[in-house]
């Protein structure tokens, strides 16, 4: 069975790369991904969003509309993350070798997606396990779909009903299940997509709202603080907003390209040169093509989309701006062994230097974050294990490696949910439960003893204090 519904006219340039490249770019990618993600297994602290970092599971239903999460979350958090982790990196992987292969041969489409994968929009993401699983699904699902019924209509709708229930940001690589079209540009498709990425988005947008008032009983949504919203309320605020989003198309742009070429801006230049030429060649050859308009619109319209509010962007929302980057840059479609060649060589650079920057960030992650859950966690096995929930009181030292992720109240959130307890108290925030404790065990009177010190339990809660001082 052929899943993914190649046909021979997307494998015509299959012939102009040789069995041994074939062979070693296949083999170098994956070399590449096993770089990339192989600390994945042993990390201990993942994010789970609204499933881990607050005890109200509503808040980003009512924050952002994420109704199909909402329904959905008590199954997902059953799910270990490393497993779901791996699971949402191979069904990226899958979702991006799909787009590839209609356009390249099967060893390029290969390391295309393992670019892909590597990129550290996908790398951050993978630390959101449980919130992110379905949104690779859906997306496979909509391909599918797509190559069945060839009908951009439903696509496009489907989209908007789906990805509006998740994290909104795949839903801009909606244009990328039409890649691999040889269809010119014209003004009639350009206008026809851009209408129909504009209305799946409201059509999602409204029945997030209807989900919301039923779920939760509230009208419309919150946007959380954090998000540093910049809402439009005259002329002079639009303007503000779309140099915003100008100003971050550019700077995420410039920081995706910087990390592919390794910081070196020679290969940056290089880089932008091969597009250049692959742009100008399949121009000459085909002529403009209505895909390569489609990367276009898939890479702006995240930027385009937040211009009404101008946000905080996050990377991980930016997946859709690396892929389209990755494959505006890497596919090409026609049939020259030097370029074909040449793009070997610039992916697997790429990739390289991809997996060093994933590498330093999972283990600066691990370091920070992990070190802290096992700190923890000795603690809590060496006492009494007849308690369910942890308070926290007092802050680390801020010169210590783990004092940004251990003093932050929404990062020590899921370090101590990782130690397996149920409950988390952060007696940083004065409350009446955390008063009650600290005169219960007399916390006033007991002396500092290094940075992670064990208190004592009152009913079924654990205590420990993190103090500003050091293990020695």
């Amino acid at each position: 069975m052929n899943f993914f519904n190649i046909d021979d006219a997307t494998q015509t340039n299959d012939q102009f790369t040789s069995p041994n490249l074939n062979n070693a770019l296949a083999a170098v990618s994956f070399f590449c991904l096993a770089i990339t993600y192989h600390m994945l297994p042993q990390l201990i602290v993942f994010g789970h969003d609204e499933v881990i970092y607050y005890d109200n599971v509503k808040f980003k239903l009512v924050e952002e509309g994420r109704w199909i999460n909402f329904l959905l979350h008590d199954a997902l958090r059953q799910l270990p993350p490393p497993l779901t982790s791996i699971v949402f990196v191979s069904l990226i992987w899958t979702a991006a070798y799909w787009l590839s292969r209609r356009s390249c041969p099967p060893a390029i489409s290969c390391a295309i997606a393992v670019l892909i994968v590597s990129n550290p929009t996908v790398v951050e993401g993978s630390l959101w396990p449980t919130v992110h699983l379905l949104e690779p699904i859906a997306l496979l699902v909509l391909l599918k779909i797509y190559d069945q019924f060839k009908s951009v209509v439903l696509i496009y709708l489907l989209a908007g009903l789906i990805f509006f229930g998740l994290p909104q940001h795949f839903y801009f690589l909606t244009p990328l299940i039409f890649f691999g079209s040889d269809r010119p540009l014209s003004i009639r498709g350009l206008a026809y997509h851009c209408l129909l990425f504009a209305g799946g988005s409201v059509l999602g947008l409204m029945v997030s709202l209807l989900w919301v008032y039923i779920l939760a009983g509230q009208i419309g949504l919150t946007v959380a603080d954090w998000r540093m919203a910049h809402p439009i309320s005259e002329f002079a605020d639009l303007l503000r907003n779309i140099k915003y989003a100008l100003i971050s198309l550019y700077d995420n742009t410039r920081n995706i390209l910087n990390i592919m070429s390794g910081g070196h801006t020679v290969a940056l230049l290089a880089a932008l040169v091969v597009l250049c030429a692959f742009l100008a060649t399949d121009i000459l050859s085909r002529g403009v093509r209505e895909d390569r308009f489609l990367l276009v619109l898939s890479a702006i319209s995240f930027f385009v989309f937040s211009v009404p509010l101008a946000p905080v962007i996050q990377t991980r929302s930016l997946v859709a701006l690396s892929t389209s980057i990755i494959l505006l840059l890497f596919v090409y479609t026609g049939k020259s062994k030097h370029i074909l060649s040449a793009t070997c060589v610039l992916v697997t650079a790429a990739s390289w230097n991809q997996a060093t920057y994933a590498y330093n960030y999972f283990i600066d992650h691990h370091e920070r974050v992990d070190f802290a859950a096992l700190k923890l966690k000795s603690l809590l096995d060496e006492s009494s294990p007849n308690f369910d929930s942890v308070a926290v009181f007092g802050k680390l030292n801020p010169s210590s490696a783990e004092a940004g992720s251990v003093n932050s109240p929404v990062y020590l959130h899921p370090i101590v949910l990782s130690t397996g307890v149920r409950r988390f108290v952060d007696c940083r925030v004065p409350s009446v439960e955390c008063s009650r404790i600290s005169s219960t065990l007399a916390m006033e009177g007991i002396s500092p003893r290094g940075s992670y010190q064990w208190i004592g339990t009152t009913g079924k809660v654990g205590v420990i204090r993190l103090n500003e001082v050091s293990d020695n």
